[in-house]
Parts: structure tokens; C-alpha cells; sequence
């Protein structure tokens, strides 16, 4: 069984490290850009015992890479072609057996200016959520959404993978 975590776990780290986006460069339709999300990288979670605060989770904000790609020409350099990050939507696996834990919501804030990038920080699980998976390695997809200046919606997915230690 642990073999096949690690397969698992491997191919979805691969997975994460490729480039996603939200549309096709050709896409005549739609925002003049295309958002993408590189480098995600998800912190494992770490827990401390301690005899008067009992299990204590350590929690570090996940990071990425945002670019803003241009479309077309005007896609390039105008300033309503930024794109302003709202949100990460995750969905969960924890593999089989496991609970599954619903879709969460999380903030995101910054701006990628139009054929820039920007580093961006982000939460993946609430703490609430902790207990219930310690010791576990969950399969994350994280949709990114965001909007440009002038309004258009954009969003990519992408995946990633989470460690959450235990107390002992």
C-alpha cells in the first residue's frame, strides 16, 4: 500500500509542476489573456504534541507562480489586461477509505500585470480539517480565479499534493 502512495503522490508532485492555464493562446473569445499558475508548492503540515496544548498543527501558506499571458497584440501591455487573483477553489483525495472532505474556498490576493508575473500566497485546508487527516498524503486540484481590470474572467487549474504529519 505505501508503494502505491508513493507512485501516487510522485506523479501528482510531476502533475504540479506543469504549467496550466485558462485557455487556449488561439482562443479568438474570451479576456485578450491567459492566466497561469507554475511553481505551486504546498508546505507538509506539521504537528507537535506538547502536554498542556496537547497536538499543535504548524501551517505554512501554499505559494505559486502567477503569469498573465497575452492572447493578441492587445493582450500585451494595456493595463486592463491585469489581472487581479480572487480565489483558490480545492477539491480533495485522500485516498481510498478515507472521509472525503468537501471542496473548499479560499482568499487570494495580488495583482499580475498584463505579460507579467507575480508570486502569490494561499491557504489549501482549514485548520479545522487538520485532525481529521492527520498522517495522510491528499491529492489536491486547485482552481485559481481571477478577474482582469476590465472584467473578464479567468481561471486555471492545476494540482498539487499534502503531507499532514501527526502528533506522535
Amino acid at each position: 500500500m505505501i508503494p502505491t502512495k508513493r507512485i501516487v503522490s510522485s506523479l501528482l508532485v510531476a502533475l504540479a509542476g506543469l504549467t496550466a492555464c485558462n485557455s487556449a493562446l488561439d482562443d479568438p473569445d474570451g479576456p485578450n489573456v491567459v492566466l497561469e499558475a507554475e511553481n505551486v508548492i504546498i508546505p507538509p503540515v506539521n504537528g507537535q504534541s506538547d502536554p498542556i496544548t496537547g497536538c499543535t498543527f504548524t501551517v505554512t501558506n501554499a505559494t505559486a507562480t502567477f503569469k498573465n499571458k497575452p492572447k493578441n497584440e492587445p493582450g500585451g501591455n494595456e493595463p486592463f489586461n491585469d489581472i487581479v487573483l480572487q480565489s483558490v477553489h480545492v477539491s480533495y483525495d485522500w485516498g481510498p477509505g478515507q472521509a472525503p472532505l468537501a471542496d473548499a474556498d479560499f482568499g487570494l490576493g495580488g495583482t499580475v500585470p498584463a505579460n507579467g508575473t507575480s508570486a502569490g500566497q494561499f491557504a489549501v485546508i482549514s485548520a479545522v480539517d487538520l485532525l481529521l487527516y492527520e498522517g495522510l498524503t491528499g491529492s489536491l486540484v486547485l482552481t485559481f480565479h481571477g478577474r482582469t481590470v476590465s472584467g473578464e474572467a479567468v481561471s486555471t487549474t492545476t494540482g498539487g499534493v499534502m503531507n499532514i504529519g501527526t502528533c506522535q
